[in-house]
């Protein structure tokens, strides 16, 4: 008998037999599970289904528009020798800075379900829109987030946005973020019509697209859009069972040992996640050590993504007074708002009040002060009386500061 790693007499090694049956019946597993799972789903799938019955031309070509025919109606742009746009420089506003690339078309949104595009030199510092008008709407500007993958064409399905219906009058590009030192050039944008590959396609761009950073990313990375066509967990999930259920079957038919395969058929779907999921943090990686690498902390505050708020928070640390007075924080958000909460935290020491976002007359005492945070609907400051407005109230006021992104107030007795 051949104990455990030796040899038979034979001269082969029967552990590494095992183990390489096992790898190919599981392999054989997941190929005939995963044909299968792909096969009723593009049969079953209601996306293909809805998108052939709104379809109005079947027989719609793909239609390309070149970066070139883009008009830049905010930043700036140069052709490039590809037929590309070049995005050269971005527009600074009172809030944002960003560039806005469009151009005039005349199609059915039903006609085109799904938009190919290729952006070169995409970096986590900038963040694509594709927007669209119609002419039912002509008026209303509709988005969607184009995901940051690698320079090669990638699809996105359209007609899953309730505002992609009507006639298409004008689309294109908007650019938020920074450039960098890698020139970002939008080669192309081109409408493709109803197909099962394209349905695959687009959702194989959901599932590889990296996840550019936010406040969130410290805890959890979602592994793609919150409304994915098809999860990616799911989908794995799904190819895990149907390989588990045909070994299991095989095992009953053939007589077949399953236990290593059926370890293998797990693992192997895991290990396509994993990878997935590691790809993303290894970008995540990349990018912390680019914006906050060899920094001091002041630096590091002025790195983030909310260092509006650490700059102003420096700002009224010089108009107010010493810690001890009551400020009262007011924002247009719930209570566990992220930027309010995060300013109330660059103002300390202060004794910062953060609650609701109207003040309340009855808890106010004179040399108060209320910070209004961002703009608060319906809450107006009229110069002429000293006083803040709303629903039909007032309380009079002084004016201290008036610097984006807030205004500070000091209550007083009379106006």
């Amino acid at each position: 008998m051949a104990h455990s790693g030796e040899r038979t007499s034979d001269g082969h090694y029967p552990q590494l037999r095992d183990l390489g049956l096992g790898l190919v019946y599981a392999l054989l597993a997941l190929l005939v599970s995963g044909g299968v799972l792909s096969s009723t789903y593009l049969l079953l799938t209601p996306e293909l289904i809805r998108q052939h019955a709104g379809t109005e031309h079947e027989s719609a070509r793909p239609w390309r528009i070149s970066g070139k025919s883009l008009i830049a109606r905010r930043g700036a742009g140069e052709e490039t020798e590809s037929g590309g746009m070049r995005i050269t420089a971005l527009e600074v506003g009172p809030k944002d800075t960003r560039s806005i690339y469009t151009t005039r078309v005349g199609f059915k949104a039903d006609d085109y379900p799904y938009l190919q595009f290729r952006i070169t030199g995409q970096n986590p510092g900038s963040f694509y829109y594709f927007i669209w008008r119609t002419a039912e709407k002509p008026d209303e500007t509709s988005h969607i987030i184009l995901p940051r993958i690698n320079d090669s064409a990638h699809v996105s399905m359209l007609a899953d946005n309730p505002a992609w219906e009507g006639t298409i009058t004008e689309i294109g590009v908007d650019v938020y973020g920074e450039l960098r030192e890698v020139a970002q050039v939008v080669e192309s944008l081109d409408f493709l019509p109803t197909s099962a590959w394209n349905l695959i396609r687009s959702i194989w761009s959901e599932w590889t697209g990296l996840e550019t950073w936010n406040q969130r990313s410290a805890h959890h990375l979602m592994g793609g859009p919150y409304d994915q066509i098809l999860p990616r967990p799911l989908a794995m999930a799904c190819w895990a069972g149907g390989a588990l259920v045909v070994l299991f079957l095989a095992g009953l038919l053939w007589r077949i040992d399953i236990r290593l395969a059926v370890v293998c058929a797990v693992l192997g779907p895991w290990l396509v996640i994993d990878m997935l999921w590691q790809r993303n943090l290894s970008a995540q990686l990349e990018e912390s050590e680019f914006l906050f690498g060899g920094k001091t902390q002041h630096e590091k505050h002025l790195a983030e993504l909310d260092s509006d708020l650490y700059q102003y928070a420096l700002h009224l640390k010089e108009v107010l007074p010493e810690p001890g007075v009551k400020i009262y924080l007011l924002h247009n958000s719930p209570r566990r708002d992220y930027r309010r909460l995060k300013m109330q935290y660059y103002l300390l020491p202060h004794n910062i009040f953060n609650f609701g976002h109207l003040p309340i007359p009855a808890k106010l005492r004179e040399g108060d002060y209320l910070l209004v945070l961002d703009q608060v609907p319906g809450l107006d400051y009229d110069e002429q009386s000293n006083v803040l407005r709303w629903n039909s109230r007032s309380i009079p006021v002084e004016r201290i500061d008036d610097q984006s992104p807030g205004a500070l107030y000091l209550y007083t007795i009379t106006p």
